[in-house]
């Protein structure tokens, strides 16, 4: 099957919410489970930071709101990597656990390139490859009788880089705080990207786990946090059921590669929202606009966190300037009118923000007005032919694997500016959120794609194993 793709307009499809049941272990199979896809995940949701009120509302970034935390570090995370899963160390997530002795890893970060850094494939080889699988259960096409779609126990040739049991797996462990503030309201832990697959323990209670490497995993832990130091502890495996599906062509890297979050959220919260803009009558594009906002807001009845204050929406300019809205439908979806906004494009990439409140929280987007349409067989953007210029983009670091600093993006925007692009091909996978947020305000078009590129083996693209995986990476 090749690359799914899509066009990026905003947001994400909403879906249903509800509270979850810790079991005591995993099975320990679930890497090589295809109908698995994941344990105690809340469903994804569009990008968006939680603030307490408007105007830090108005600062859009994650990390501008004191409901936000990075947990990434250069010398909080102890690291442990092990070749064969047998070999792992498997009580490591208990508190009690001495880790001591372990690596002192920079997290975000893929593992092979801190390896290497400290001695040669300490932790790994880092591997090219465009249209081939390497783990022990792929190489032989068909695969033998059981062994697809595992990713062990097949022979192997001679001199191989891997043993025919070897799947690489990184035991990740650090502590943080949570103030008694914060148990006010709940608590999740957020993970943007991690390769392949983890299971994931809270002072030393099983969490659940995750897979699609490169769309964030959030999970609430309310439950299992308190007051002062607790422990968070990930076991990574470097190849799963999911790899499968993950036959970009590009360095094949492990590990935790994006951010990793701690954020507090009111107990009646708002899960998601969606955008969308048009032109008040079909095609008057220097006219009104329509703006079109549909709310998802959840009240955690368990924990009785009780209601808010009816839904707020506020459009203000870049400049932070209040932009009057005039209401045309109070139902969902939420319509108002817009009097001759400011159009986006690459050339004026002019934005607004949107800020959403209830009362307790308010959470906040970068809208801009633009119609993007095929017409007669070209592309427009806002009624005006337009030709498309642009390129290819990977996230990869020449220091840190797939981690990519936000430097690095920025460097990237200055680049393909520079270069007269005006769209990006996000290649092959959705890219960190920080990277739609700056081609939005800088004017770069995108081609999203999902992730998901079966080139290795094309008969599995039409496996109906495969089936449900295939429609979570991409519906």
């Amino acid at each position: 099957m090749m690359n799914g793709k899509k066009i990026f307009i905003a947001g994400i499809a909403l879906m249903g919410f509800s509270a979850w049941a810790f079991p005591s272990a995993p099975k320990g199979t679930e890497w090589e489970s295809e109908q698995e896809l994941g344990l105690n995940k809340l469903p994804p949701r569009a990008w968006f930071g939680h603030f307490p009120d408007t105007e830090s509302a108005k600062k859009i970034l994650m990390q501008e709101s004191p409901w936000h935390r990075f947990l990434d570090s250069e010398t909080d995370w102890r690291f442990k990597w092990t070749k064969c899963p047998k070999n792992r160390p498997t009580d490591f997530y208990k508190v009690d656990y001495d880790v001591s002795d372990w690596d002192v890893v920079k997290v975000p970060c893929s593992w092979q390139t801190i390896g290497i850094r400290k001695s040669l494939e300490r932790f790994g080889m880092p591997l090219f490859l465009n249209q081939c699988y390497i783990w022990a259960g792929s190489l032989k096409v068909p695969a033998p009788e059981g062994l697809w779609p595992k990713v062990t126990g097949a022979e192997v040739p001679k001199d191989w880089y891997l043993g025919p049991e070897d799947n690489p797996v990184g035991s990740y462990r650090r502590d943080f705080e949570v103030s008694e503030e914060w148990l006010k309201g709940d608590v999740f832990l957020k993970f943007d990207g991690v390769d392949s697959f983890y299971y994931l323990w809270v002072n030393g209670r099983y969490v659940g786990f995750a897979k699609d490497s490169r769309t964030p995993s959030e999970f609430e832990v309310t439950d299992l946090v308190a007051a002062g130091e607790n422990t968070v502890a990930l076991e990574v495996y470097r190849y799963s059921d999911g790899s499968y599906l993950e036959d970009q062509d590009m360095f094949r890297l492990s590990g935790i590669f994006r951010s990793t979050w701690l954020v507090r959220r009111p107990q009646t919260f708002i899960r998601d929202f969606f955008v969308k803009t048009r032109p008040a009558k079909a095609r008057e594009f220097d006219g009104d606009w329509v703006l079109e906002v549909e709310v998802e807001e959840k009240e955690v009845e368990r924990r009785g966190g009780g209601g808010g204050e009816g839904l707020t929406i506020s459009l203000f300019t870049i400049e932070d300037k209040e932009v009057e809205l005039t209401p045309l439908s109070a139902s969902s979806p939420r319509l108002y009118s817009v009097a001759k906004p400011k159009l986006w494009s690459p050339e004026t990439p002019n934005c607004y923000k949107l800020v959403i409140g209830n009362g307790r929280e308010y959470v906040s987007g970068v809208v801009g007005f633009r119609t993007s349409e095929i017409v007669n067989g070209r592309y427009e953007l806002n009624g005006r032919k337009v030709k498309l210029h642009g390129a290819n983009r990977h996230e990869t670091d020449p220091l840190y694997g797939h981690y990519v600093p936000r430097e690095r993006h920025e460097q990237d925007i200055r680049m393909l500016k520079e270069a007269n692009c005006n769209i990006v091909r996000n290649s092959h996978y959705p890219q960190d959120d920080y990277w739609y947020y700056l081609c939005n305000v800088y004017g770069i078009a995108l081609m999203d794609e999902a992730n998901m590129e079966c080139h290795g083996y094309w008969e599995g693209g039409d496996d109906p194993q495969f089936t449900a995986a295939m429609v979570w990476r991409n519906v």
